[in-house]
């Protein structure tokens, strides 16, 4: 939050409402969703990330990494 004025987070999986209250607890107003079904996120999710971030018109794309995803 203190990089920004607003906090929104992408959520590539089958159920962003599991998670929203958790990433609202943390700061985001918004969270955006891309489903890749039963397959791991690739190519069409990474797109979706793209233009999510060019609608929003994003200051700063922090990205978390761990060794279980």
């Amino acid at each position: 939050r203190g990089l920004g004025g607003t906090v929104s987070a992408f959520y590539a999986g089958s159920d962003g409402n599991a998670v929203a209250g958790t990433l609202g607890e943390y700061g985001a107003t918004t969270v955006y969703t891309a489903d890749p079904g039963s397959a791991l996120p690739g190519s069409g999710t990474a797109a979706s990330l793209v233009e999510t971030i060019k609608s929003i018109n994003a200051d700063v794309v922090l990205f978390a990494m761990s060794y279980d995803g």
